[in-house]
Order: structure tokens, then C-alpha cells, then sequence
């Protein structure tokens, strides 16, 4: 199914509210207005049709991979504060 898609990360004001779009010569394509553009049912089609696709990535790929590296840089354990003889001599 083919789309009309345009997307942007800049905010305009249009009518008093602030919206997701990209300028243009003839005017701002607003990113969630489906008169313009249809990116939101691209997105929802996307999301609804791979979710559980999204969710199993997330797990298997991005987590397990952060995990593993976190646990290789500290050896497994949280970081320690380091104590000095200061301190302990300071706190009766």
C-alpha cells in the first residue's frame, strides 16, 4: 500500500499550536495532520503489524547486548565507592 509520507523533528506554531512539520515555499506540512501527510498510519501500521517483532528485538538484541556489556565492564559487580584512610578517620 503505498504512502505519503513526510516526516520532521521541528515544531511550527500553526493556529496557536505547536506541530510536528516541515516547511515548505507554499506552506508547512504538518507530520500528524492526515490531510497532509500519512506518516501516523504508517506508524500505526507498523507498530500494530510488528510489535511483538519490536518487542523481541528489544529483549534478545539491544538488552542482551547492554547486559552483557555492562556486565564485562564492571565484572559483574555495581561500581564500589573507594573509602580512604581520611574518611574513616573524620567520622568518629
Amino acid at each position: 500500500m503505498p504512502f505519503a509520507v513526510v516526516g520532521s523533528d521541528k515544531e511550527y506554531q500553526v493556529d496557536g499550536k505547536r506541530v510536528l512539520g516541515r516547511k515548505t515555499p507554499w506552506g508547512i506540512i504538518e507530520v500528524e495532520n492526515l490531510n497532509h501527510c500519512e506518516f501516523a498510519l504508517l506508524r500505526d501500521f507498523v507498530i500494530r503489524t510488528h510489535l511483538q517483532d519490536l518487542k523481541e528485538v528489544t529483549h534478545n538484541i539491544h538488552y542482551e547486548t547492554y547486559r552483557a556489556k555492562r556486565l564485562n565492564d564492571n565484572g559483574g559487580l555495581p561500581p564500589v565507592s573507594v573509602d580512604t584512610e581520611e574518611s574513616h578517620d573524620s567520622n568518629p
